[in-house]
């Protein structure tokens, strides 16, 4: 009994503290922070200097809020399986085939969310002109490459504003 309520308390500080980590997904940049773990202002400077027409900006502001609603959607469901997940987890008597079966809900979801977004990322990037997706390029903090590797004794390149 005290052997279980250990496994259940070491599997809801997991879900607690990898769920978010799992939803944002492993992305392109997910080990590099991507422009999402940079200064706001930075990343500001970094969307002023595309030079994006109000075209552009309209549409990218309406695949915002369309992916914000579908995730939003989502997270809320996320957060009812989790807890219906943890009622199995703090039964008397689990029921590990029970607890296995919402476990691949949430793994599922989590995956839905990540299509959501590289799908709002494939669209974004639609709408960029080729000059202005070079530009967003070069701005990436890691460089070019996987890991941010540039094989050139594996240095980043030091972008200005960013938080290398």
């Amino acid at each position: 009994m005290k052997r279980a309520a250990v496994v259940a308390l070491v599997v809801l500080f997991a879900l607690g503290f990898a769920g978010p980590a799992l939803a944002k997904g492993f992305g392109e940049r997910a080990f590099c922070s991507g422009f999402f773990g940079r200064d706001p202002a930075a990343l500001a400077e970094v969307i002023a200097g595309l030079g994006l027409s109000d075209d552009q900006v309209a549409k990218i502001q309406a695949l915002q809020k369309d992916a914000y609603e579908k995730l939003q959607s989502m997270r809320e469901t996320m957060w009812k399986k989790q807890q219906e997940l943890m009622t199995l987890l703090w039964q008397k008597n689990p029921d590990k085939n029970a607890i296995s079966a919402k476990w691949e809900e949430l793994r599922e979801l989590r995956q839905q969310m990540n299509d959501v977004m590289q799908e709002l990322r494939h669209q974004m990037r639609s709408i960029l002109s080729e000059e202005q997706l070079n530009k967003l390029q070069q701005s990436r903090p890691c460089g070019k490459g996987r890991w941010g590797a540039n094989r050139a004794g594996r240095q980043a390149r030091k972008v200005p504003g960013s938080t290398l």
